[in-house]
């Protein structure tokens, strides 16, 4: 397929919404990821995690003040008691002899159909908060003697974790199967008998419209140890292979993963997985993922006899806490998920098994460096400037004292530019340090917070040189020119090309998609509009589908065309040119595929526009 050269440079386009939303849909359900491991002492690891713990929980200031409510569970109303239904009382007849009429008996009373807050109460007992290496998470009991079902993302590469039954302390738990194709694990709690349990229902029974409730313990670091409730309906069925989704309206956020999706009768239908937050560039709200009961079901009793499916083809691992790769020598960690790469120094270790949660700290010192992913509204958030102008970093829960020292720009004359915090907390009567490093990128917040204690930062020069080396070697983009004018973040497994006319080439590994840079200069327009406006395609076998102005709160807003047409070897192809100013050079941006293959890649080409940044 060859290139197709656009030159000289009319609304918004007309995608197949259908097959984007399957196509988000898709890239939500799980995926094979090959999952690293930790080899850290246990001690080591349990202070380690209540530090990144709190860094979890940090809380971001808004100003004015964001107050996060519970919602609120439907007040209980009485069913009206019924009215005896009056008999006449019997009297003797005026025959010769009298017969007794029949004993009256009182009318039937109904008996009371329980409300749906009755349900939740009575089951709400038997949802479980876990809490592993990959993060927090959700779960529920459903055999009285200790057998708890949860997804297998939640409990990451942990053999061994911590369960919250009902807000009390937490207690040990021990996974005994898993299966990360489907997403499911199964958590034996020991010596714990006479729980309270959920019963499953027919998912196959279940019907587009009916109501659902997904409980659970979404942002359990910050909304604590209490089981929330979100109420919706079931808008439809997904499939993927042999496993079956319910798509719910009901809000799952994370930490409900795991959590069980109730019919109004109190009977699991599902278990929470995930949820689409973009399709077409844009944010989408009331599509969340839980896998039907009755595919539970049938994989449940294979999990409870150790069933391990690691889609890594791995055996079931040994050790109770996840590492990152091998420590001995230093090496670059590259994020499948969001598209960045970070250094980790020789002796630091880390844990990806969470991609929105890359932990790396370093096991004497424990010095802790979180990369954070969190989703934000790009039409708000066009730039990290306008971020900082709204929020900054808050204290944890357990946090006193906290101060945010000095804050500034950083990366300024790059394309991705940054903003950083230097701050001080006291945590257990310890003082405390870290610096925070923010970026936008797309429609994502990247942070990365440096935390160790005060003293390592003023005595241990070595410990927060690595710190501070660690952070610095973060790279947003996949590749930014020598000019540092643009960079461009795609997929890290799009293969890297040469490029006889273009600054920048790089094709889909296993697919048709491909993507090129030029850099035009001479450009005399006043705006990207005027200057788009003024491109045109040049081959006859192409026609634009639509045109116009995107991007426009960005400090560099950019113009987009999308088209659609044949090559020179006669294959339907469909494509998106971005075009951009950066002084009086203009940036062309294109993505491509054969038209067969661009409902698939579409939202893949929308990450990789929104992400694409030119110098001002």
């Amino acid at each position: 397929m060859g290139l197709i050269v656009l030159i000289g440079c009319q609304s918004t386009p007309q995608p197949n919404i259908e097959a984007t939303v399957q196509a988000a849909i898709a890239a939500a359900l799980p995926r094979e990821t090959a999952l690293p491991e930790i080899d850290a002492e246990a001690t080591v690891a349990v202070r380690v995690r209540r530090t990144v713990e709190a860094i979890s929980a940090q809380k971001l200031a808004n100003t004015p003040t964001v107050t996060v409510t519970a919602t609120p569970v439907p007040t209980t109303t009485s069913l009206p008691t019924p009215t005896l239904t009056p008999v006449p009382t019997p009297t003797s007849s005026p025959l010769p002899k009298a017969t007794l009429t029949p004993t009256p008996t009182s009318t039937p009373r109904p008996t009371a159909t329980p409300t749906l807050s009755k349900v939740i109460a009575e089951i709400k007992p038997a949802v479980v908060q876990i809490i592993s290496d990959a993060g927090t998470g959700s779960g529920f009991v459903f055999s009285e003697d200790g057998w708890v079902v949860t997804n297998a993302h939640v409990v990451g590469n942990s053999m061994d974790v911590a369960v919250m039954i009902d807000g009390r302390t937490p207690i040990e738990g021990r996974v005994v199967g898993l299966d990360e194709e489907v997403d499911l694990a199964v958590i034996r709690l020991e010596g714990f008998e006479g729980l309270k349990i959920l019963t499953f229902g027919d998912s196959d029974a279940v019907s587009e419209g009916e109501d659902v409730v997904a409980i659970g313990f979404p942002l359990g670091d910050i909304l604590g140890s209490t089981a929330t409730v979100t109420k919706g309906v079931v808008s439809s069925r997904r499939y993927t292979g042999s496993v079956e989704y319910l798509q719910t309206d009901a809000a799952i956020n994370p930490g409900n993963s795991g959590g069980p999706l109730i019919n109004t009768s109190g009977e699991v239908v599902g278990i929470n997985t995930s949820r689409i937050d973009v399709a077409l560039g844009r944010q989408v709200l009331g599509i969340g993922l839980a896998i039907s009961s009755n595919t539970v079901q049938k994989l449940l009793p294979d999990l409870m006899n150790g069933r391990f499916v690691r889609v890594s083809g791995e055996a079931a691992p040994e050790k109770s806490f996840a590492t990152g790769p091998d420590q001995e020598s230093d090496f670059r960690y590259v994020s499948d998920r969001h598209w960045y790469s970070v250094d980790v120094a020789e002796g630091w270790r880390i844990s990806s098994s969470n991609p929105d949660r890359v932990l790396i700290w370093e096991p004497v010192t424990e010095s802790v460096i979180l990369i954070a992913a969190d989703i934000i509204d790009p039409e708000k958030f066009s730039s990290i400037k306008s971020y900082v102008a709204r929020w900054e970093p808050g204290p944890a829960p357990s946090w006193t004292d906290f101060r945010v020292l000095n804050d500034g720009p950083i990366r300024s004359r790059l394309p991705v530019p940054a903003h950083e915090y230097l701050t001080r907390h006291r945590n257990d009567g310890e003082r405390w340090q870290g610096r925070v490093h923010w970026f936008v990128l797309g429609n994502y917040l990247i942070s990365l917070e440096a935390i160790a204690e005060k003293r390592l930062w003023d005595e241990e020069a070595d410990q927060w040189s690595q710190m501070h080396q660690i952070q610095d070697s973060f790279d947003p983009s996949v590749f930014t020119d020598d000019d540092s004018l643009f960079s461009i973040s795609h997929p890290p497994e799009w293969k890297k090309g040469p490029g006889e006319s273009t600054e920048y080439v790089a094709t889909q590994s296993s697919g048709t998609g491909i993507l090129w840079v030029e850099v035009r200069s001479g450009s005399t327009k006043a705006n990207v509009e005027e200057y788009g406006d003024s491109v045109e395609l040049t081959d006859p076998k192409l026609r634009v589908l639509s045109r116009g102005k995107v991007f426009e709160r960005r400090p560099n807003p950019g113009y987009r065309i999308d088209y659609e047409g044949s090559v020179e070897d006669g294959g339907a192809v469909r494509g998106a040119l971005l075009l951009t100013l950066s002084g009086d050079a203009a940036i062309w941006l294109t993505v491509q595929s054969e038209l067969s293959d661009w409902a698939d890649l579409e939202p893949t080409v929308e990450r990789i526009l929104s992400r694409f940044a030119v110098a001002p």
